[in-house]
């Protein structure tokens, strides 16, 4: 059996995409970099051939992310601002081979648990510097479900490799104001 810690710590930089400092008309508009401290620590484990399991926790903060406040479109603006994603990730592969069956079975599954991501100060509109309606210190950010998992059961012989595969993902808001009714128009 084989075991490994890991921990990593990082400084993450990417320049703003070009999509994001084109406005509607054309122009262009001033994006910071994002900027962000990264941290992980974790375990992997093989306990036999073809079974491994991996648990790592998290923390994700930024000084500078660019976000969308909804894949909607509408009038949510690009925003900007300190944010933070800390959780834990748990995984496994799992050997379901039966000796009397020509190739290999096997089970992969994935867990994620983030109970942090939230906005550390008011997001600001990129385009005009203005806080977002409805963005303040504390809310959750969009597109950040609190869980998630996906199961995988396959199985391969040769170069053939066959499976089928099943995803959760838990609630989350479409919006940096955390509205908790939907609308018709997508955006919440």
């Amino acid at each position: 059996a084989d075991h490994v810690l890991y921990a990593g710590a990082h400084r993450g930089f990417a320049p703003p995409r070009a999509e994001d400092i084109i406005d509607n008309n054309g122009g262009s508009i001033e994006v910071r970099a994002e900027d962000s401290r990264n941290l992980e620590f974790g375990w992997r484990g093989e306990f036999s051939p073809g079974n491994r399991v991996e648990a790592a926790w998290f923390r994700n903060h930024f000084l500078n992310q660019v976000l969308v406040g909804s894949i909607a479109g509408g009038n949510t603006p690009l925003g900007q601002g300190r944010t933070l994603y800390q959780g834990l990730e748990l995984s496994g592969y799992f050997s379901l081979t039966d000796r009397l069956a020509p190739g290999r079975s096997y089970a992969n599954v994935a867990l994620t648990w983030l109970p942090d991501a939230r906005q550390e100060s008011p997001l600001r509109a990129v385009a005009s510097g203005a806080v977002i309606g409805g963005s303040a210190s504390g809310k959750r950010l969009p597109y950040a479900p609190e869980h998630t998992a996906t199961l995988r059961l396959g199985h391969a012989i040769d170069a053939w490799d066959a499976a089928i595969e099943a995803a959760y993902v838990g609630r989350q808001y479409a919006d940096f104001a955390n509205q908790a009714q939907p609308d018709a128009s997508g955006q919440f």
